[in-house]
């Protein structure tokens, strides 16, 4: 009896793994928009989509400049309220299941402390509640 129930196991664990691609779906980061800074010293902005085709709410919690410990970034928001606009700093954004969210100018934006004028690439490192780096 026992030897029956194994191969019953293997099998259903073998069909999980084949459609775990198709069952988890997950982020994806697109049309990265890097606005440099007009002056050194001056913030860099940073603009783009993030799609969350997963079944579950996602967080971002935070973006890292990477190979640039001088620099820092934190995610943004402009609010509007009486015709004075403020800057609000998130610390975390949500992302509902099955939707997209766009950063953009006079929105929610990434901020870069320092000038990334210097470096020809750079890289980022988004960390997310659910999904990780």
């Amino acid at each position: 009896m026992l030897r029956k129930i194994f191969p019953i196991k293997r099998k259903i664990i073998s069909l999980f793994i084949i459609l775990l691609p198709f069952i988890s779906k997950g982020l994806d980061i697109s049309n990265i928009n890097i606005r440099s800074a007009i002056k050194q010293d001056y913030p860099t902005t940073i603009y783009l989509n993030i799609e969350n085709d997963s079944n579950q709410l996602e967080y971002l919690l935070n973006v890292e400049i990477i190979d640039q410990p001088q620099s820092s970034a934190t995610i943004n928001k402009t609010v509007i309220e009486k015709n004075v606009a403020r800057i609000i700093k998130i610390d975390r954004l949500a992302i509902p299941a099955h939707s997209k969210i766009e950063l953009a100018p006079l929105g929610i934006y990434i901020v870069v402390n320092k000038s990334l004028a210097d470096s020809p690439s750079i890289k980022l490192k988004f960390t997310f509640k659910n999904a990780g780096e």
